[in-house]
């Protein structure tokens, strides 16, 4: 697909793609769906082979596969070298391959052993291609709760991408990668086809310098050891700090939050300088503001009311987007759905704010 637009990666694209509501928009981006599997059919089929032939009569054009005779290991051995050598064929990333029986009830019988042994088959990846490159410098960045080393790098090729800079997490990490300061060699890769990842340091240059003062506050900043994992952090100072806060309300207003359609980072920072919000529960109180909002620049009547509506049906909200919208420190999406997973909650409704 040409567009004249760059994007991060085909995931991304596609998954932005279906929240667009002009659909003359999304047809132009020619998307195609792929199915995998079929999960329910009128129809007995007891085998995968028979079910992706299935689909394939119906219209679909299914993920690509084949059928192997395995009287010995041999067969199959041959045949991920022959998928190996077919990688970068695909007019889509493809980072790995799945084994599986075709018999659907022998292969039931299985169990679930881990991540990439799952029932009736086994999923693994091919390795990351990697690339050789030198640091820029280290950018910090101002997240929710903490300011975070991004490593800037000369720019290189990967997966069929130009790629220059890769989250480094937080100190800890830099310091066992040994990161250091402007040229030092570093080996990158982009894990999963998608993610930029520093996984080597080759040849450290200098040292790593830790800012002692918030990049957009200029408060004073500290490291911080997690108490259960010894991980290093930094930290601003500053609990008022606007990139701090401004960062809280972007996640709490997000569709992994509460999902408040219509409040974008660029909109919740005006009313952050207006003074409308200084807490979640401002938030809820922007109908006060509806006059003012209608003149105000990039809204209208209709703008406003559907940012109205939408606010108030945030006010119901499943408890683990609740939990996330909250910026807990290490409390991401996976780890508030398991410490939720022992309570009885299903939503939340916020009658009270």
């Amino acid at each position: 697909m040409e567009t004249g637009e760059e994007y991060a990666n085909p995931r991304n694209l596609a998954s932005g793609s279906l929240t667009l509501k002009n659909i003359e928009t999304l047809k132009e981006r020619h998307l195609h769906w792929i199915p995998f599997t079929l999960v329910y059919s009128d129809e007995p089929f007891n085998s995968w082979g028979a079910q992706m032939d299935y689909l394939t009569k119906l219209g679909f054009k299914t993920v690509e596969h084949e059928a192997i005779n395995v009287p010995n290991i041999e067969n199959i051995d041959a045949t991920i070298e022959n998928w190996t050598h077919k990688l970068n064929s695909f007019d889509y990333p493809v980072d790995g391959l799945v084994i599986c029986f075709d018999d659907i009830a022998y292969a039931t019988t299985g169990s679930v052993t881990g991540h990439h042994a799952t029932r009736g088959g086994y999923a693994f990846k091919w390795q990351d291609e990697s690339a050789k490159t030198e640091l820029e410098y280290i950018e910090w960045s101002c997240a929710a709760s903490t300011i975070s080393p991004v490593a800037v790098f000369k720019p290189v090729e990967l997966e069929g991408t130009t790629v220059k800079r890769a989250s480094l997490c937080n100190i800890s990490e830099c310091e066992r990668l040994g990161i250091g300061g402007k040229g030092t060699k570093i080996s990158v890769i982009k894990a999963n086809k998608i993610i930029p990842k520093v996984i080597e340091v080759l040849q450290t240059e200098g040292k790593l310098s830790i800012p002692t003062e918030c990049p957009v506050c200029k408060s004073p900043t500290e490291v911080v050891v997690s108490s259960s994992s010894e991980t290093k952090t930094l930290h601003c100072t500053n609990p008022n700090c606007a990139a701090k806060e401004l960062k809280k309300f972007v996640r709490f207003v997000s569709k992994e939050g509460v999902n408040i359609d219509g409040l974008s980072e660029q909109t919740l920072q005006k009313f952050i300088n207006l003074g409308w919000i200084n807490q979640y529960a401002d938030i809820f109180h922007l109908h006060e503001h509806a006059n003012d909002l209608k003149i105000m620049e990039g809204f209208g009547d209709k703008s406003v009311l559907n940012l109205l509506r939408a606010i108030d049906k945030a006010k119901i909200v499943e408890a683990k987007n609740l939990l996330f919208s909250l910026s807990i420190p290490l409390v991401g999406q996976d780890v508030c759905s398991r410490l939720l997973s022992a309570y009885p909650f299903n939503e939340l409704i916020m009658k009270h704010v």
